[in-house]
């Protein structure tokens, strides 16, 4: 009930004007299917990184309904990778801008950066990648410019103005790992 009529997964998980009809959202899914590809990953995930701390969704695919919900919390618990940042009063920050260029991702992270509140703890979440063939060769109705778009990720997050206003400002970078010691829950 995941897959398509050809045997792939659907190409979104929420309604998308480019993939009508081809959303899972839109398509009769059950729960035992999102089980079953759900251990599936979680199972992959523990042998292949052995440092494996917490359950995060892709395209937000955890959202799909309250039962989708409530199975990735059991599973998460069950498997002993039950870290959850909005039970340690984590606060979600995105760009605070535009950021379409890698030039607009920086100035609009640093001016995020700058609205930060001591003693609160924060969660910014992109996705690195590098501009090569491999990555040039992944994109999507909508999304065609995914590989200098990750790039621009990657120059963000080694920028030396970036890595300035951390070290001045006296930002802690930690790993979901350290969040429940580090926590005020």
């Amino acid at each position: 009930s995941l897959q398509d009529e050809d045997g792939y997964f659907f190409p979104m998980i929420w309604k998308n004007p480019n993939y009508p009809g081809r959303a899972l959202i839109e398509n009769k899914w059950t729960i035992t299917d999102i089980e079953k590809e759900f251990r599936a990953q979680i199972e992959l995930a523990l042998k292949k990184i052995p440092r494996i701390s917490h359950i995060s969704a892709h395209m937000g695919c955890t959202n799909l309904n309250d039962s989708v919900r409530v199975l990735t919390k059991r599973l998460a618990k069950e498997y002993k990778i039950d870290i959850d940042p909005g039970e340690y009063g984590v606060k979600y920050v995105g760009y605070d801008g535009p950021k379409e260029t890698a030039t607009e991702k920086e100035e609009s992270f640093l001016r995020m950066l700058s609205k930060l509140e001591p003693g609160n703890t924060y969660l910014f979440v992109d996705h690195p990648g590098f501009n090569t063939p491999e990555l040039q060769a992944v994109s999507h109705i909508g999304y065609e410019n995914v590989a200098v778009d990750r790039q621009g990720v990657v120059d963000l997050w080694t920028s030396k103005r970036v890595k300035e206003a951390i070290r001045s400002k006296g930002i802690q970078l930690i790993s979901y790992k350290e969040l429940p010691r580090l926590s005020k829950k």
